[in-house]
C-alpha cells in the first residue's frame, strides 16, 4: 500500500518518486541477481509484467527483513496491537479510496465506455478476450452502474467500526468476481485486483471467528465493541468524528470532482468529432479507375470509423486494418490521417452529402484517389437496437438461437 497517500498530495507527492526509484533500483538487483531475468532495455509499463511479479517478490523480502529487525530490537515487546490497528485503519482507507476510484470511473464511463464504432465493427473472433469483456461490460450501462454501486457501497461501509465487517464483506464479495474476471480474460490488473481482495480479508480477520460462529456453528455472538485507540482526554470521540467525517468528505468531493473532468475528457461526456460513425465504401476511384469490390484486395477500403480520442480505423476487403491518429478540420473541411509509429500522413479533402454520403479525395500512398462512403446508422447494430425483455417470447423458426 506504501506509500499512498502521498503521491496524490500536492508538493509533496513529488517526494515518492525517491520511494519508487529505491524500489525499482532493489527490485532490478533481486530479478537480476536472484532469478537471473534478463531485462528488457527499456521498460513498457504494462499491468502485470515481469517487473510488478518480480516486485511482489521484493516487497516480501523487504517485509521479512523489516519484520525480523524490529523483533531483535524489541525482544521484550509482548504485543504490537496499537500497530495492528493503525495499519487495519490504514488498509481501510486505502482499500475504500481504490474501491471509490473504480466505482466512479465505472459511473462515468471512463472504465466501460459505450460501444463505438470500432467496437461495433469488430468481429467477436477478431477481439481478445479483454475488448470482448470490455464489449460485454459496454453494453449494458444497467450491469455496469449496479457494479459500481457495490464497489462504492462496499467503500463507505468498511471505513466505520460498526460497518467494517459488512463492507470487507461486500468488497470481498466484489472483488472475488473481480480477480476470477481478470484472471479469465487476461486482464492486465490482476495483481492489483487480487491484493485489493487480500487487503479486505485481512480488514475482516477480527471478525473472521465470529463470523464462523454465527453462519457454521451457529453460537450466539455480539456486534464488537472496539474502540477507537486515537482518542484522548483532549482528543475526544466527537472530536475524532468531526476530523473524520471532514477527511471522507472532502475526500469524496474531490473524487467526485476529479471524475467529472475524467468523465469530460474520457468518458461519456466527451465530445465526439464532427465525423464520427461507420462509413462502408461505395466507390472507390484510384488514378482515375474505379476499383472493384474484390475480397481479395489488400488496397481498397472496405470501411472507415471514426472514433472518440482523435484516432479512427481503416479496414481493407481483404480483412487487413490499420489504425490512425486523424484530427479534422471542419472550417477547410480538411482531414489528416497519421500512421501510429509514423512521421507521414495522408491528407484528404471531404464533402458530406444527401443521404448520410461522405466524399474524400486526396493523395494515399503516392495516388490520387476519390473515395466515396455510405454511413451506417449505429441504430442498425442488433447489439444496440436489441430489446432485453423480462419474459422471453417464444423461440423464431429457422435455426438454433446460437446461430442468431
Amino acid at each position: 500500500m506504501l506509500p499512498w497517500p502521498l503521491g496524490t498530495l500536492p508538493v509533496i507527492g513529488g517526494l515518492t518518486a525517491y520511494y519508487n526509484r529505491a524500489l525499482l533500483f532493489i527490485n532490478f538487483q533481486v530479478g537480476s541477481h536472484l532469478l537471473h531475468i534478463e531485462y528488457p532495455a527499456t521498460r513498457m509499463r504494462v499491468g502485470d509484467d515481469i517487473f510488478e511479479h518480480v516486485g511482489m517478490l521484493t516487497k516480501a523480502i523487504l517485509s521479512v527483513a523489516i519484520a525480523s529487525l524490529t523483533l531483535l530490537i524489541n525482544t521484550g515487546r509482548k504485543n504490537y496491537s496499537r500497530l495492528y490497528y493503525c495499519t487495519v485503519v490504514y488498509a481501510k482507507y486505502f482499500l475504500a479510496y481504490l474501491m471509490l476510484y473504480y466505482g466512479l470511473i465505472k459511473l462515468t464511463g471512463v472504465q466501460f465506455p459505450a460501444l463505438g464504432p470500432v467496437r461495433l465493427e469488430q468481429a467477436f473472433g477478431d477481439a481478445s478476450p479483454m475488448v470482448l469483456l470490455w464489449t460485454f461490460m459496454g453494453y449494458s450501462p444497467a450491469y455496469v452502474t449496479f457494479s459500481a454501486v457495490a464497489e462504492i457501497l462496499g467503500a463507505y461501509l468498511v471505513l466505520f467500526r460498526r460497518t467494517r465487517a459488512i463492507g470487507a464483506l461486500i468488497i470481498i464479495a466484489v472483488m472475488s468476481n473481480v480477480v476470477m474476471i481478470n484472471v479469465s480474460y487476461g486482464v492486465g490488473a490482476k495483481l492489483l485486483s487480487l491484493h485489493l481482495l487480500l487487503i479486505a480479508i485481512f480488514i475482516l480477520a477480527s471478525d473472521l471467528k465470529r463470523i464462523i460462529d454465527f453462519f457454521f456453528l451457529e453460537r450466539a455472538v455480539g456486534l464488537t465493541t472496539a474502540t477507537s485507540r486515537f482518542c484522548t482526554s483532549w482528543f475526544s470521540e466527537r472530536r475524532r468524528l468531526v476530523v473524520k467525517s471532514a477527511l471522507i468528505a472532502g475526500l469524496s468531493g474531490y473524487m467526485i470532482y476529479d471524475s467529472l473532468q475524467s468523465m469530460r475528457a474520457y468518458g461519456e461526456l466527451r465530445p465526439k468529432p464532427p465525423l464520427y460513425g461507420v462509413y462502408q465504401t461505395e466507390t472507390f476511384v484510384m488514378n482515375n479507375d474505379t476499383v472493384p469490390a474484390l475480397a481479395t484486395d489488400s488496397t481498397r477500403w472496405a470501411t472507415l470509423m471514426i472514433e472518440v480520442g482523435g484516432y479512427a480505423k481503416i479496414t481493407t476487403m481483404s480483412g487487413s486494418s490499420t489504425v490512425y491518429r486523424t484530427s479534422l478540420d471542419t472550417t477547410k473541411r480538411i482531414m489528416k490521417l497519421t500512421k501510429y509509429g509514423d512521421t507521414g500522413s495522408y491528407q484528404f479533402a471531404y464533402e458530406e452529402g444527401p443521404g448520410r454520403l461522405l466524399t474524400l479525395s486526396g493523395q494515399w500512398e503516392g495516388r490520387d484517389v476519390v473515395i466515396t462512403f455510405k454511413k451506417k446508422d449505429l441504430k442498425d447494430y442488433r447489439l444496440v437496437n436489441s430489446d432485453n425483455p423480462w419474459i422471453r417470447q417464444q423461440p423464431s423458426a429457422g435455426g438454433p438461437w446460437f446461430l442468431k
